[in-house]
C-alpha cells in the first residue's frame, strides 16, 4: 500500500471519510482499470465507507464513481476538513 493510500484510509468516514480521499490517486484505487470506482474498490481503500455514503456521490446512479464524481468527493472532503 502506498503512503498516499494509507493517508486515504486514515481520514475516510465521509464527514471524515472523504477528507482522506483527497490524498488518493484515482488510478490507484481503480484496481480493475475500468475508469470508474466500484464500492468494493473504495471500501478496499477505505473500509469504513458505507454504501449510503458511496451513493451520495454516485450522482448518475451508475453504481460506480466516475473520476468527476470522485473529484467532487475530494473537494467536499477538503471543505469539511477545513
Amino acid at each position: 500500500m502506498t503512503p498516499r493510500l494509507i493517508g486515504l484510509i486514515t481520514i475516510i468516514g465521509f464527514t471524515a471519510s472523504a477528507a482522506c480521499a483527497e490524498d488518493s490517486d484515482f488510478a490507484v484505487i481503480d484496481t480493475d482499470g475500468s475508469g470508474s470506482l466500484s464500492l468494493t474498490e473504495v471500501q478496499t481503500a477505505a473500509p469504513q465507507v458505507t454504501a449510503e455514503e458511496f451513493i451520495t456521490y454516485d450522482v448518475d446512479s451508475s453504481g460506480e464513481l466516475s473520476a468527476e464524481e470522485f473529484s467532487v468527493w475530494q473537494e467536499a472532503a477538503k471543505m469539511k476538513a477545513e
